[in-house]
């Protein structure tokens, strides 16, 4: 029996490691039902399409990616803070993450879905939680993609749930 302090997972929903190469995962409650690592603004496109599209659409021809975004109801995200260390080496930099971030904002409130924001610093209570027995390996190639699973592991376990991979 579910522990009814806990708020419910979302019925379907993505956490996101944002940046230039952005790591996904999709889940349905507590399974993880797909991951992966998608260039930012494809990524974007496609959960904005997959928020706006309607079931005729679904079926149709779209895109992969927003096939399987379809029908999401929460996205999960990364927070993006600039660290003092790094500030001279992003003079001039054109800062598409946090650009891409602004975006994902948008597109989950004018689509009334819930946006939550998540500190970077989540990662050792997320891989405590069991995260990286859900890691796709090699781990290197693979790291903005389990970076978005750690996501789902910590706000899982806020909710007081685990997550198990789908068969």
């Amino acid at each position: 029996m579910a522990d009814a302090s806990y708020p419910k997972l979302p019925t379907r929903w993505i956490t996101v490691d944002i940046g230039e190469s952005t790591g996904w995962a999709l889940l349905e409650e507590e399974r993880l039902v797909d991951s992966g690592t998608t260039e930012l603004w494809e990524f974007l496109h496609s959960v904005g399409d997959a928020a706006t599209m309607n079931a005729a659409e679904h079926s149709g021809g779209t895109a992969d990616l927003e096939r399987r975004f379809w029908g999401w109801d929460t996205i999960v995200v990364e927070d993006w803070t600039l660290d003092p260390e790094k500030c001279k080496a992003l003079a001039w930099d054109t800062q598409d993450t946090v650009r891409g971030l602004g975006v994902l904002q948008y597109i989950a409130e004018r689509a009334e879905r819930e946006f939550v924001l998540q500190p970077r610093t989540i990662k050792g209570g997320a891989k405590s939680a069991g995260a990286e027995d859900l890691f796709v390996r090699p781990l290197h190639e693979n790291r903005h993609r389990n970076d978005a699973v750690m996501h789902a592991v910590y706000f899982a376990g806020v909710r007081g749930k685990g997550l198990v991979a789908a068969e």
